[in-house]
Order: structure tokens, then C-alpha cells, then sequence
């Protein structure tokens, strides 16, 4: 084992010794007197429950849907054109002080020429 890795079971041990602790804590709150005590120790209880359940089963079904949308958005890209180009063109006339903007499809760019490169003739 190396210097930073830590052992295995510490982090479930820190998790078990919090949850007891706490367990401890409502049923003790239980047999004191204050009901203000029982009544917040019982509600912490249950919203510790509550985050509990909602973790495990929000984060199959979020896992689910990010995959979903993964695929939808893999899917669409395969399938899809490249965009088209676009030129915006904007002109303010300086005597009305009137902005016009166009917009149209770019001009294509023709495709470079490819030189084939000049083959030596054997010498005889």
C-alpha cells in the first residue's frame, strides 16, 4: 500500500460511527423530557432518510438520462450536415443614422489545386 492510498475501510467506518452516534442521540432525545428535542431530533431523522433514498434512486435515473442524451446527441451528430456558413453584413448610413444588417449565405470557397509534383525522367 502507498503513502496515499488509505485503507478500505475507513471511510465506510467514519460513515457506520456518524450513524450511530446519531441513532444514539433520537433515542436518547426520546426519553428526555423536551419535546422540542424529540420533535427536531425525529424530523433530522427523517430527512436523513429522505436525502438517503432520494440519492439512490435520483442517481440511477439521472444516470439513465445523461446516457439517453448521450446517445440522442451522438445519434443526431451522425446524421447531421455541417452547417452552412453564413457572412453578416453591417452598414450605418451617416446621415439618417440608419443601421441595416444582411445576412446571406457565404460565397464558397473553391477547393485548393492540388500541383502533382514533377516525376524525374530516367536518365538514359
Amino acid at each position: 500500500m502507498s503513502k496515499t492510498e488509505t485503507p478500505w475501510w475507513i471511510v465506510p467506518g467514519i460513515a457506520a460511527l456518524s450513524l450511530m452516534i446519531f441513532a444514539g442521540a433520537v433515542i436518547a432525545s426520546c426519553f428526555v423530557g423536551d419535546t422540542t428535542l424529540r420533535t427536531t431530533m425525529m424530523t433530522g431523522a427523517l430527512q436523513l432518510g429522505m436525502l438517503a433514498a432520494g440519492f439512490y434512486f435520483g442517481s440511477s435515473s439521472s444516470s439513465q438520462k445523461k446516457d439517453d442524451t448521450i446517445a440522442a446527441g451522438q445519434a443526431a451528430l451522425a446524421t447531421s450536415a455541417p452547417a452552412v456558413p453564413v457572412v453578416t453584413t453591417t452598414k450605418t448610413e451617416t446621415d439618417a443614422g440608419a443601421t441595416t444588417t444582411t445576412t446571406a449565405p457565404a460565397e464558397p470557397v473553391p477547393a485548393p489545386k492540388t500541383v502533382e509534383p514533377e516525376r524525374p525522367t530516367p536518365a538514359p
